[in-house]
């Protein structure tokens, strides 16, 4: 028994002493000495708001209160705080969510994110921010939205409805959100599908990018993509090729015919993107040599220096 004693003594003295963590008054305190003009007192304050964890509950309405800090450094600070905190903040958070000022709503909405699927209590005020006055409040909740509910049909409705709305800046917003979210997410790739053809030629371009970054999880998406190769736009008809080759290689052969074609648009960054994509096929765009090889002599340095590369990498 003695022994015993011994050892569960030794664990207590390795442990230490058990540090009650803070009270909303030193919290008070400590967001104070963000502000301190001596960079040591400012320091020592984020290093001490760093040690706030899940059992800080108590801090939470203190740290809220202070989202909207007019210091950048401070908000930072505060919002990764409420972070650690973890699911204890986020019934407060998504009040935040809803309510104040556009920083307070901005930074709920940053710290929900953060938080991830252990907020997935917030998505329902998530989802009504998406019709936010603020911009970046909308943006911030769709981030937040596709990261921590990304099988929630639900959120997922929402995310989609609001890409067919009229805020352009809202769906290009969304576009990368559900990079978040990833393939597997519930309805993702049938809502980037639709995104590739979207009335803003932004929206279409980053719909492909998140496509071509996917590569072959979003083969669902093939249809939509062969669909973009006639789009309108000639920086989309090469992302929609570039995304179809990382897709699906065995469609290089209907990509090739649209990036030769691009090799001669009046956009030079259309050419160079062209070029580039071509480089990336590699020797399956064989047929695309002489085209790459005139330009060799295009006018724009970036376009000749990109098809040298190309070049190469096709012989090979």
């Amino acid at each position: 028994m003695r022994h015993g004693w011994a050892a569960l003594l030794a664990l207590v003295v390795a442990a230490g002493p058990l540090t009650a963590g803070p009270t909303a008054e030193e919290v008070r305190d400590l967001l104070a000495r963000l502000k301190d003009r001596d960079i040591s007192v400012r320091q020592a304050a984020v290093r001490d708001l760093g040690k706030i964890g899940p059992r800080d509950g108590v801090a939470v309405p203190v740290l809220v209160g202070a989202l909207n800090d007019a210091d950048e450094n401070a908000r930072q600070t505060v919002t990764a705080a409420l972070a650690r905190v973890g699911p204890a903040a986020v019934p407060a958070l998504a009040g935040a969510v809803g309510r104040g000022d556009a920083l307070t709503r901005r930074q709920a909405c940053l710290a929900l994110s953060q938080i991830g699927a252990d907020a997935r209590p917030a998505a329902p005020a998530l989802a009504a921010a998406l019709k936010d006055p603020e911009r970046d409040v909308r943006a911030f909740a769709a981030q937040a939205l596709a990261r921590i509910a990304p099988a929630d049909k639900d959120a997922m409705a929402a995310l989609t409805t609001a890409l067919r709305g009229p805020d352009a800046e809202l769906r290009l917003s969304i576009v990368y959100a559900l990079e978040q979210a990833g393939p597997r997410g519930d309805g993702v790739l049938a809502a980037l599908a639709t995104a590739l053809a979207d009335k803003d030629a932004k929206v279409r371009l980053a719909a492909a990018a998140m496509l071509a970054r996917f590569g072959p999880d979003a083969a669902a998406a093939t249809p939509a993509l062969e669909t973009a190769l006639k789009d309108a736009d000639g920086a989309v008809r090469v992302g929609a090729a570039a995304a179809l080759v990382q897709v699906d290689d065995k469609r290089t052969a209907a990509a090739v015919p649209v990036l030769r074609a691009a090799l001669q648009d009046a956009d030079p960054e259309v050419r160079r993107g062209a070029a580039v994509v071509l480089g990336q096929v590699g020797p399956a765009a064989r047929e695309a040599l002489p085209d790459l090889r005139a330009a060799l002599k295009d006018a724009d340095a970036g376009v000749r220096q990109a098809a040298a590369q190309a070049v190469a990498r096709v012989r090979e």
